[in-house]
């Protein structure tokens, strides 16, 4: 018996460690069809304003040398 107390307290914390993450999840929609959701979620800090996220966005595609491709879109926040 004293042996299965310090797993069953593993199993909750880790068990509260899913319910909240899938709590903060409830604040983005889902991905649509052919689409895929990214959520970064980063550490809290003393003054969120000092800090910033670089978001750099790309496509891999094969290409030739006689053609000319660009590649265009939009990010929604």
């Amino acid at each position: 018996m004293k042996k299965s107390a310090p797993l069953a307290v593993v199993l909750m914390l880790v068990t509260a460690v899913f319910v909240q993450a899938a709590d903060k999840m409830k604040a983005f929609p889902p991905a649509g069809k052919g689409m895929v959701r990214h959520v970064l979620q980063l550490p809290q800090q003393q003054d969120e304003s000092l800090f910033k996220v670089e978001l750099i966005v790309g496509k891999i595609v094969r290409v030739d040398k006689k053609n000319k491709y660009f590649f265009g879109g939009r990010i929604h926040a």
